[in-house]
């Protein structure tokens, strides 16, 4: 195949099945190449590197949409009730998310997600994300929390229903935490 026959989604395909058969194994271009079907040539066509592969990954599965609504519902905007019909669409994106932070290399993703998120608050909560001491403590509890429980649920063999993550306690405790950060 040449590299004009290979697109950016393709790799992006190859690289999910290459994650889903081996999970704990790092992803090399020429794994991913070997997957999708293509030389290195045609990785390197669309991708400066592994690192700048791995941000459009990082793009393609950081929906707006899902924080979107996530600080809606933590807000109290929205109750979890009205969310629903948006938080099962979100089920693709929030196992993907979950897929990666269980991988190999999700101390490349596991910060970007966390700051996508924090500056999503900070736009629509007023949260501080530079905020530092006992704030800064607490926004890293509440993050590591949701993505927590994100990468759990996808561990789950077979997930549990997107739903579940938007149990009433479960927002009821991070509202009250997200409150405390907005003071």
């Amino acid at each position: 195949m040449g590299r004009i026959e290979v697109n950016r989604g393709e790799l992006h395909e190859a690289f999910w099945r290459l994650l889903a058969q081996q999970p704990g194994k790092r992803v090399s271009v020429a794994a991913l190449t070997a997957e999708a079907g293509c030389n290195r040539g045609t990785f390197y066509y669309h991708f400066q590197d592994l690192e700048d592969f791995y941000d459009d990954i990082l793009d393609e599965v950081i929906d707006e949409k899902v924080i979107d609504t996530m600080v809606g519902v933590i807000s109290g905007a929205l109750t979890p009730e009205a969310a629903l019909p948006h938080i099962v669409n979100f089920e693709p994106a929030v196992t993907r998310i979950g897929t990666l932070l269980n991988s190999s290399v999700s101390a490349h993703f596991r910060p970007r997600i966390s700051e996508a998120i924090a500056f999503n608050w900070h736009q629509r909560l007023g949260i501080n994300p530079g905020a530092a001491g006992p704030e800064r403590a607490m926004m890293e509890f509440v993050l590591g929390g949701i993505l927590s429980m994100w990468a759990w649920r996808a561990r789950q063999n077979p997930p549990p229903p997107i739903e579940s993550l938007a149990r009433p306690e479960f927002v009821a405790a991070i509202a009250g935490l997200i409150r405390q950060l907005q003071r």
